[in-house]
């Protein structure tokens, strides 16, 4: 009797051991998934969450009689929303079923319903002492679904279906739309060259979404929190040439005041004229692969820092000062669609950093 009750302990124990490591397994591949998710969408969080409360925050400290009194107090309270909605999206990972929970149910319909009010603020056709305010306004609406969609199957993202589509048109579309959202947000945008020549009308087969968010939008991250971060900086002090323009004379900055006082129609950038900016450049070419008439490859440079780094490692997950995920993202998604990728240096070009993606084309 005893041998049967150690048995059938043995057999319990063995069986819940089973039942928990499957579930720390399970959560462990869960909290990869919206590590990666986070890591992927956190910009276009900030554009749809943060930055329309914040703007509008400024706006009516700085002019109030722009909003009526219900007006002002949404404001307020979505802003409050908007701190709350950003601090369960950081620590998304920390009992990560319950803070889904909390995205699904409170974050998703919180965002949606800003939708409505900042519909009803531009229409409006209100005079903002924030000339890019509305624009701001609009485009996170025009992010808005997308967001809620990803964030709504956010433990099971896939990359989706295949399309065909243009390569060139897609990357020129990506670089575009990213500098007009750094345009929109008053950030120096990336002045970007291209040689596809032959290769103008190559067609690929891949998810087209997908392709944008995972490869290209984590190659454009990595330019800015690495490549070019600190850069300007860096270049002033090697070239104190770029600095002459710097100061100015203060009568001169007082009868710019007061002429878009007189005209109201004071330029975004009115200020900064005669600001040096050392241009941040990428060179974006296509190669034929010699060995392989249906692959190609895909040659994406930058001007920025050189790296001093072990090329080899860049692509692991957690490499690095930052968050560690957007390159091993990148790598992810072209093996998916049976392509690979290498970096490189060339210290002796004005790009100094490169990265060669392989891949099939149709």
């Amino acid at each position: 009797m005893e041998a049967s009750m150690s048995s059938l302990n043995i057999e319990e124990l063995q069986s819940q051991l089973s039942y928990l490591q499957e579930k720390v397994a399970n959560s462990k591949e869960l909290m990869n998934k919206v590590r990666e998710h986070k890591h992927n969408y956190a910009e276009d969080f900030g554009y749809v969450v943060s930055m329309p409360v914040k703007v509008l925050l400024n706006e009516l400290i700085n002019n109030p009689s722009a909003f009526s009194k219900e007006e002002r107090e949404s404001i307020v309270k979505k802003f409050a929303k908007s701190m709350e909605m950003r601090g369960t999206y950081e620590c998304l990972g920390l009992a990560v079923e319950n803070q889904l929970k909390k995205v699904k149910e409170d974050m998703v319909p919180s965002i949606k319903e800003n939708a409505d009010f900042y519909t009803s603020l531009i229409g409006k056709n209100c005079i903002f002492q924030d000339k890019r305010l509305v624009r701001k306004l609009q485009m996170a609406l025009k992010m808005l679904d997308g967001l809620c969609e990803k964030l709504e199957n956010i433990e099971h993202f896939k990359y989706g279906e295949s399309e065909q589509f243009n390569l060139k048109a897609e990357i020129k579309k990506t670089f575009d739309d990213e500098n007009n959202k750094l345009s929109v947000s008053g950030r120096q945008t990336i002045m970007f060259e291209t040689c596809f020549g032959e290769f103008s009308d190559t067609m690929v087969d891949m998810n087209r979404e997908s392709f944008r968010t995972y490869f290209l939008g984590n190659f454009i991250k990595n330019l800015h929190e690495h490549a070019f971060k600190g850069y300007d900086e860096a270049k002033y002090q090697e070239y104190p040439s770029l600095q002459k323009n710097r100061k100015r004379n203060i009568k001169d900055v007082y009868e710019k005041i007061l002429r878009s006082v007189r005209s109201d129609k004071l330029r975004d950038n009115e200020f900064n004229d005669s600001e040096p900016v050392f241009d941040k450049k990428v060179r974006i070419s296509f190669q034929k692969d010699d060995s392989n008439r249906q692959r190609i490859n895909l040659i994406i440079e930058n001007n920025g820092k050189a790296f001093d780094g072990d090329v080899e490692d860049v692509f692991d997950n957690g490499y690095g000062s930052g968050t560690g995920i957007g390159l091993y993202s990148a790598k992810q998604f072209l093996e998916h669609y049976g392509a690979t990728i290498k970096m490189f240096t060339n210290n002796e070009d004005e790009y100094k950093v490169g990265f060669l993606i392989n891949l099939p084309i149709l």
